[in-house]
């Protein structure tokens, strides 16, 4: 039997999603460059952070289509279309190792967007607030979110059927 998820002409949501981990994994090696160079830590956290926000938007547009386009992750609505999507994952691709720990990391980046970026008038510079061991933690955890994008992305790469009117989700189900 043949679930059909989603209808999508010319493949725009798989071109879309993979164009986001493409630019996820830019933003990776963007985030290593900085980390190992004085004073860009907090560049560093903001590539990073940026490869979370691409990576689980990839996710999204996989499982459900559609996507928040803001930085902010926490909001209620935000939060219903990832708990919507791991019970996608969960029913259609029992076996694929994604751990939805990664809907939290860019809920919780999302936190210091403003502060990493452009410091904080009483606190300070970002770069007298945010050193090597934070960047190194956001570079684990955009490692983390993109690995696991990834993982979805190949699984379902693998199961998908194409034509020329639609995609076709599960071909072996």
């Amino acid at each position: 039997m043949t679930i059909k998820i989603i209808d999508v002409k010319n493949y725009d949501r798989l071109k879309l999603a993979n164009d986001y981990l493409r630019r996820a994994d830019s933003k990776l090696e963007e985030a290593k460059k900085y980390l190992n160079e004085d004073y860009k830590h907090p560049l560093s956290i903001s590539a990073s952070q940026e490869v979370t926000e691409f990576s689980i938007k990839a996710v999204l547009i996989l499982m459900i289509g559609k996507y928040p386009k803001t930085h902010e992750f926490a909001d209620e609505e935000i939060k219903k279309l990832m708990q919507e999507t791991s019970e996608l994952i969960l029913k259609h691709y029992p076996l694929c190792p994604f751990n939805k720990r990664v809907f939290i990391l860019p809920m919780f980046w999302s936190k210091f967007y403003q502060t990493v970026k452009y410091g904080d008038d009483i606190l300070g510079t970002s770069d007298s607030l945010f050193g090597r061991k934070e960047a190194e933690l956001a570079l684990n955890h955009a490692e983390e979110c993109l690995s696991n994008a990834n993982m979805l992305n190949y699984t379902v790469l693998e199961n998908v059927s194409m034509s020329e009117d639609n995609i076709i989700w599960n071909k072996n189900e």
